[in-house]
């Protein structure tokens, strides 16, 4: 990969390193364990903007000219597959968003077409994340001395509890008040999974798996686990037997 940046123009360049799933799709963890490996056959590095480019400064011109510098600088080149200039899609930010979602892609990232290059989150540009919605059975909660940091989930495979990753995020102090007496009372001293389980602490604290969970994640991992998982309350008339490991294709 860096043999074929190199190809590029004298510049400063932002993108985003990605690792293209079967479908064609970036793939976060498919990126982490492909660069554990080694692996560089899927990378593809997706170039969006340039702060600087042949020796000037561009940071100050407006997003559609530094755009239409970097077509014009890379247009006469014969770029590889591993690297790509990202066309920008004009229209509803709410129809891309939707076709995004549909594609089974992360989200969109909108920008002002007349915003200068700035570092960090200036308001001139905005992500719109595609969160799939699942449910999962509740097999634990952790805590840090005695504030809860965040539940221990699973889902049944082949018939078996299995271990599914952590959820850290969503709580409101409403759904905590609702939340941590059924925990207390769905409490047990013996883990509840039959594989995967982290070890026990003493800031873990299993329950039976008896309690449904609504979430919402960025994708399963490669490994079977919840990644960026939000809480969103839980699921009542939902039985937990019923909640099985499901794809998000």
């Amino acid at each position: 990969m860096s043999a074929e940046v190199a190809e590029l123009p004298d510049g400063i360049y932002d993108g985003e390193l990605c690792a293209m799933d079967a479908k064609g799709r970036p793939n976060f963890s498919t990126l982490k364990s492909d660069i554990q490996r080694g692996a560089l056959d899927r990378l593809v590095f997706f170039l969006f903007d340039a702060p600087w480019l042949d020796g000037q400064d561009l940071r100050d011109l407006p997003l559609s000219e530094r755009r239409r510098r970097l077509s014009l600088a890379l247009e006469d080149l014969d770029l590889p597959a591993t690297i790509r200039l990202v066309d920008p899609l004009p229209g509803s930010g709410r129809d891309l968003h939707l076709s995004a979602c549909k594609m089974g892609l992360e989200g969109i990232v909108s920008k002002r077409l007349n915003a200068p290059y700035r570092a960090g989150k200036d308001g001139s540009w905005t992500k719109a994340k595609c969160r799939p919605a699942l449910e999962v059975v509740i097999g634990g909660w952790k805590t840090e001395g005695l504030r809860f940091t965040g539940l221990l989930t699973g889902v049944y495979r082949d018939g078996q509890f299995v271990y599914s990753g952590s959820v850290g995020t969503g709580f409101t102090a409403k759904s905590m008040s609702e939340l941590l007496p059924k925990l207390s009372a769905a409490r047990s001293d013996v883990s509840p999974y039959a594989a995967g389980a982290p070890r026990k602490t003493s800031d873990i604290h299993w329950v039976e798996p008896i309690l449904v969970a609504n979430v919402e994640i960025a994708e399963w991992t490669n490994s079977g686990k919840l990644r960026q998982a939000s809480y969103k309350g839980l699921r009542e008339d939902k039985d937990p037997r019923d909640v099985v490991f499901e794809t998000l294709d």
